[in-house]
């Protein structure tokens, strides 16, 4: 019975990929990873309800680092398995799922009963899923360890924006980390600061000119490099839409950035943007 079905089942997945438009990421939530005649190409992380603590918490952290971890070890993509929308009652949703976003993996939300969800929690979860579906998602071959095992720059693939787009986590932050040369220019940043780290302590070269974070949680930016020898403009949008313009002549920046805010950093004294998405609290 057990090779019945095994076999028939592997037919039904090969079947079923020959008859697809597009690249399709296939997900095995039973006993086909690895190297076999079907290899999946992402596996569950593993069941989110086992873990113990606040996932605003180093016990969340750990989750989003070893994901991390786990792809850039064994070269298969996973994914956060199951989020419940009940845990954007308090702010652990947004910590969860905002961890999940930046370091490109994309939410799977349960718990909602078609024509009775909760409309604020299935907002909030929407906010996430525009934000991965905007940016895209990690590939097993796109996460590069900054420092190793807790700082990881993302590159993320297979989003509706027209610009480069990367993931950020941070999960230390006594060691200033530096973008790569390979950083594409005009990209957007998904950043998250791990529980453990104080900031995203990180040195800009003077190779890019124009770079925009998103702060996927409450979060210090401590920038330096050569990327700041010139003045940079520097442009703050609030959260009601006002904004405020400065310039930075300070060779760096520490900027507070509440979730939801973007900055944008133009070198040479162009601009520099702070968009603010629709929730935070101002640090």
């Amino acid at each position: 019975m057990g090779t019945y079905w095994t076999s028939s089942t592997l037919q039904a997945f090969a079947a079923s990929k020959r008859l697809w438009k597009q690249q399709t990421a296939v997900e095995m939530s039973m006993t086909f990873g690895g190297l076999g005649p079907w290899r999946s190409d992402m596996t569950p992380f593993a069941d989110e309800g086992t873990i113990v603590g606040s996932k605003c918490g180093p016990a969340g952290d750990n989750w989003h680092e070893h994901i991390l971890l786990n792809i850039l070890q064994k070269g298969i993509l996973y994914n956060g398995y199951n989020t419940n929308i009940d845990l954007f009652q308090d702010e652990q949703g947004d910590c969860f799922v905002g961890g999940l976003v930046a370091c490109g993996i994309g939410p799977q939300i349960t718990g909602v009963t078609p024509g009775q969800g909760n409309a604020t929690l299935m907002a909030r979860a929407k906010y996430w899923n525009d934000l991965y579906k905007t940016h895209g998602q990690a590939t097993e071959s796109t996460i590069t360890a900054l420092h190793y095992p807790d700082v990881f720059l993302v590159g993320l693939e297979g989003g509706t924006s027209l610009s480069p787009s990367y993931g950020l986590y941070a999960g230390m932050s006594n060691v200033g980390v530096a973008l790569p040369a390979t950083f594409q220019d005009n990209a957007t940043v998904l950043a998250y600061k791990g529980d453990s780290a104080d900031c995203i302590n990180m040195t800009m070269a003077a190779t890019a000119k124009k770079v925009t974070f998103f702060a996927a949680n409450n979060l210090s930016l401590v920038l330096a490099g050569s990327f700041w020898s010139k003045a940079v403009t520097q442009t703050l949008t609030a959260v009601d839409g006002t904004q405020a313009k400065t310039t930075v002549t300070t060779g760096g920046v520490n900027l507070a950035m509440t979730l939801g805010e973007y900055v944008l950093f133009e070198a040479g004294g162009l601009q520099h943007e702070l968009l603010v998405g629709t929730k935070g609290v101002r640090l």
